[in-house]
């Protein structure tokens, strides 16, 4: 992940940090809308049904070609 592409990246419970990417979002709507596109067309790209059935195909075949040598 690359902060402020997809998203605002903060350390776990980081409060002070939360507060501040959310006044960022909050202050940049533009920004925060092109992010929030970003994020999403990412999500689809890696999280597609037809995406994660062509990663598995390929992870089974490559075990079956394994196990044939």
């Amino acid at each position: 992940l690359e902060n402020g592409r997809y998203g605002i990246l903060v350390s776990p419970g980081d409060v002070a940090a939360i507060c501040n990417g959310i006044l960022t979002l909050l202050d940049d709507y533009t920004a925060a809308a092109e992010m929030g596109l970003r994020a999403g067309a990412r999500a689809k790209q890696l999280w597609d049904v037809g995406t994660i059935a062509s990663n598995l195909i390929q992870l089974y075949g490559s075990l079956g070609d394994s196990r044939a040598r």
